[in-house]
C-alpha cells in the first residue's frame, strides 16, 4: 500500500536534503577552500549557458560524463533561488557592483572547482572524490541567465558554449512551465528598457509576442558580449538533435573533455527515448529527432506568428529565415 508524507513534513524534507553537501570533503569549512586552492582545476573552466527551457540540462548532463569533468549544474541561479525566500525569476539584468546575495560565493566556488553544493547541483558526488592532482580535471558549469554573461567573462575568464533553440520552443516551454507573467520588466532595469528599439512595448500585449520579442532582445546582446571574446562556440540545440553524436563530439573537442566509448552510448540513450513524458519538465531523455519541430504541433499558428512577428522585430542572427517557421 502506498504510504503519503503530509506536505508539510515533505517540504521539511526537501529544505533538509538542500542543506546537506553530499561531497565529504566540502564539510570542512575554510578548509574546503584551501584544499581547492591548493590542487587547480585544468583551465579554463566551461560554461555553459542559454536561456531556461532550451536543452542545457541535456548537453550539461551529456558532457558532464566524460571523466576529465568535474560537472555542476546551475550553482550560481540555484544557491541564489534558495537563499532567496522571494526570489523572482532566475534571469535577470545583474549589476556586477551590487550582485545578488549568493551570486558570488556560488560562483567563486563553481569556478574555483569547490563542490560545496547540495544534491541538485552536485548531480554525481562521485566525481568529486578529492584528488590531490586535479590538474586534468575540469569544471562543467551550467548555467541559465545570459545577463550575467559579461560578469562571468570578467570575472572568471571561461570557455563558454552558447547554447541557443528555436524561439517557439522555449516560449511553449515557458508556458507549461506556468512562466507567464510579465517578461521583459521583471528582468531588465528601466535603464535599459528605455534603450531598446524597437519599443518593447509594442510587444506586451501578450506572453507569446513579449517571450518573442525578449528571447530576441538577450540573443543580440548576449552575442555583442561574444564577438568581444575569443573562447566560446553557439550551437543550435536543433542541430545537436539532428546528429546528437556528431555534435557532442565537436562539442567535447572544443571544451577539451576526455572522449569514451561509454560516453557514445550515453548520448544514445538519452537521445532515442522511445517513449518520453513530455509532463516530465526536467527530464534530460528524449526522442532528439521528435524534439526538432514539436512545437509546431503544439502551438496554434496564430501563436507562432505572435512570436515570429516580435522576435524578428529585432533582427536576431539565428531563426530570422522564414524556413525556419
Amino acid at each position: 500500500m502506498k504510504q503519503y508524507i503530509p506536505t508539510g513534513l515533505k517540504q521539511h524534507l526537501r529544505k533538509t536534503l538542500r542543506k546537506v553537501k553530499p561531497v565529504i570533503w566540502t564539510n570542512l569549512g575554510p578548509v574546503s577552500w584551501r584544499l581547492a586552492r591548493s590542487s587547480p582545476l585544468a583551465s579554463p573552466p566551461v560554461l555553459i549557458l542559454s536561456l531556461p527551457r532550451s536543452g542545457s540540462s541535456w548537453v550539461g548532463e551529456i558532457l558532464g560524463q566524460s571523466e576529465s569533468s568535474l560537472y555542476l549544474h546551475e550553482p550560481i541561479t540555484q544557491t541564489y533561488l534558495d537563499q532567496n525566500v522571494e526570489a523572482g525569476p532566475s534571469f535577470f539584468e545583474i549589476d556586477a557592483n551590487n550582485l545578488p546575495i549568493g551570486y558570488r560565493f556560488a560562483a567563486d566556488a563553481a569556478f574555483l572547482g569547490l563542490p560545496i553544493f547540495h544534491h541538485v547541483i552536485v548531480k554525481s558526488p562521485s566525481q568529486w572524490m578529492w584528488r590531490q592532482n586535479r590538474q586534468h580535471q575540469r569544471a562543467l558549469i551550467k548555467e541559465v541567465n545570459p545577463f550575467a554573461l559579461q560578469w562571468c567573462i570578467d570575472e572568471y575568464k571561461p570557455r563558454i558554449i552558447y547554447l541557443v533553440r528555436h524561439p517557439v520552443s522555449v516560449a511553449n516551454s515557458f508556458s507549461r512551465m506556468g512562466w507567464t507573467g510579465k517578461q521583459f520588466e521583471s528582468r531588465l532595469s528601466p535603464q535599459t528598457l528605455s534603450t531598446l528599439h524597437p519599443n518593447y512595448q509594442n510587444f506586451t500585449h501578450s506572453f507569446w509576442a513579449e517571450m518573442g520579442a525578449l528571447q530576441a532582445v538577450t540573443l543580440n546582446r548576449s552575442l555583442e558580449i561574444l564577438q568581444k571574446y575569443d573562447d566560446f562556440t553557439v550551437v543550435e540545440y536543433e542541430e545537436i538533435c539532428a546528429d546528437p553524436l556528431t555534435t557532442f563530439r565537436q562539442l567535447y573537442n572544443f571544451a577539451g573533455l576526455q572522449w569514451q566509448q561509454a560516453i557514445e552510448d550515453r548520448i544514445l540513450s538519452k537521445s532515442n527515448a522511445s517513449n518520453q513524458n513530455r509532463t516530465q519538465t526536467y527530464s534530460t531523455s528524449r526522442s532528439s529527432n521528435a524534439m526538432i519541430n514539436s512545437w509546431k504541433g503544439e502551438v496554434s499558428e496564430g501563436v507562432i506568428a505572435e512570436v515570429r512577428d516580435a522576435y524578428c522585430a529585432y533582427n536576431p542572427p539565428y531563426y530570422a529565415a522564414a524556413d525556419d517557421w
